[in-house]
């Protein structure tokens, strides 16, 4: 089950068929909810896979079918649900290669017209339906994000464009002037990034406590109780120990021991995976949200206009240079971070163990009250010796021992987070948000050795340019329509 969710986690879009046959069982009311917790539902589709000969016609099959809605709006799931038969759709499209008692089966089904009418009609919707979601994810994934950045591109290359032909003209005063802006906003470049670069170290320490202090009340506090519910519930699980009676003789004690151990971590892995995971997934991923939080702050604070109009009232209002701020495009991508170093949460948290230890104090203490059981028969007629207090005490003893575990287990859990998982996860993120930091301050310099080139061309050399940049200007504008007339078709 837990690989299963691990699965579905890493998923762009699930497709789950339910058995119009049985309708939803428990096991599937239980799975969705392990789903919801997980935050699957958005991109979850519902098909009614109809077996066309549990129902005697279309009535039937529909109230399945309503059913299965009331169902799943009673755990808050509206979803729209298709009613087809895979089987059916199989046979017609391959009905040249079936045997004889498919195409009798075939031929069969093919006598209900209305829920064969229906049946297609649900097929037809879906495939639309499943087409139109592909076709909008896939333009999202694949297209609208690059159409943003180049729009992004666009913009930035035509402000480049409008400095270069301020630079580029002939009015020797104006020249002189965009030197000494170029000249004011390289040297505030450099102190800014001197700022930067001193001060981040000290500013992602400000994250790194915060996470740290989280991970305390979590785990060492219990603030979250999330220790408190996995001990509570292990006080309640219940053992039937008459049913390990009847297999004495079959079996050894120490394998009947172990049976009753492997119920007991069922149990305990079955719990963890409905209710402790979610709940630890859904705190990680909220210390991941500070993080990013905390690093798009940075970047806000760094975000300094270094081209503020009011400084430079030489210059025309209407000038794309005046206006121009430097942008930062996005903060640290956490998730594409963690792909790239491979970096996941530690498999386990609360796990049963049979350990020696757990092994032979479980023992004997089944020994000892067994022993006390037949000592307590022969010297009292009327006493009888039965296996069932011992196995009692045998079961209390799995308990307490792996509650003792689990402990343990938590406290290394959150080690593991904090070292493995958070602290990489950070360094990781502080880096990245260096090299961002570092790549937008290289512009500037890039940008002067382009304009002091620039300046030393001859005049005749400079009007050609002027009018390559112009040229430039012009297909810049064209570019920008066409990617926005292509990004409002494409999102219709």
């Amino acid at each position: 089950m837990a690989q299963v969710l691990k699965y579905l986690e890493s998923s762009n879009l699930i497709i789950y068929c339910i058995s119009s046959r049985i309708g939803l069982r428990q096991s599937d009311i239980t799975f969705l909810k392990q789903i919801k917790n997980s935050g699957l539902l958005e991109n979850i589709i519902f098909i009614n896979n109809c077996d066309l000969t549990e129902h005697e016609n279309l009535d039937d099959l529909i109230k399945i079918e309503t059913s299965i809605q009331q169902t799943l709006e009673f755990l808050e799931i509206h979803p729209q649900i298709f009613s087809l038969s895979s089987l059916y759709n199989l046979f017609l499209n391959t009905e040249s290669k079936l045997n004889k008692k498919d195409k009798h089966r075939l031929k069969f089904w093919q006598e209900e017209k209305k829920i064969i009418q229906y049946s297609d009609l649900k097929t037809l919707e879906f495939n639309c339906f499943f087409k139109k979601e592909m076709d909008q994810n896939k333009h999202r994934l694949l297209i609208s994000n690059h159409l943003n950045r180049l729009n992004m591109v666009m913009g930035q290359l035509d402000q480049k464009a409008d400095i270069f032909i301020d630079l580029l003209s002939s009015d020797r005063l104006k020249e002189e002037k965009a030197i000494q802006r170029l000249n004011d906003l390289h040297n505030n470049a450099s102190r800014l990034e001197a700022i930067v670069e001193n001060s981040l170290d000290g500013a992602v320490r400000g994250i790194k406590d915060e996470i740290e202090a989280n991970l305390k009340n979590t785990f060492i506090h219990d603030d979250k109780l999330i220790l408190k519910k996995v001990q509570d519930f292990i006080r309640t699980i219940s053992f039937d120990v008459e049913k390990y009676k009847s297999i004495t003789e079959e079996s050894g004690f120490r394998q009947i021991l172990y049976l009753m151990f492997q119920e007991f971590k069922r149990r305990l892995d079955l719990f963890v995976i409905e209710e402790i995971r979610p709940q630890l997934k859904r705190f990680i991923q909220t210390q991941e949200e500070k993080i990013i939080s905390y690093f798009q702050s940075l970047f806000d604070s760094y975000q300094i206009d270094l081209l503020k109009a009011d400084q430079y009232p030489q210059f025309k209002t209407d000038s794309k240079l005046a206006n121009h701020k430097i942008n930062f495009n996005a903060s640290v991508d956490i998730d594409k971070i963690k792909k790239i170093l491979g970096l996941q949460l530690p498999d386990k948290i609360f796990e049963a163990q049979y350990t020696k230890r757990v092994k032979t104090n479980v023992f004997a203490d089944f020994s000892l009250h067994t022993m006390s059981q037949i000592v307590s028969s022969l010297f009292n007629k009327k006493s009888k010796f039965s296996f069932s207090p011992g196995l009692k005490t045998a079961a209390l003893k799995i308990k307490k021992e792996n509650q003792k575990i689990i402990k343990n287990q938590f406290e290394e859990y959150r080690m593991n987070l904090s070292t493995g998982y958070f602290e990489t996860l950070i360094k990781a993120a502080t880096r990245d948000f260096k090299e961002k930091i570092k790549e937008r301050f290289n512009q500037y310099q890039s940008f002067k050795e382009e304009m002091t080139r620039l300046f030393s061309l001859k005049e005749i050399k400079k009007e050609e340019q002027k009018i390559k940049a112009q040229a430039i200007k012009l297909k810049i504008k064209k570019l920008s329509c066409d990617i926005e007339s292509f990004s409002e078709i494409s999102t219709v």
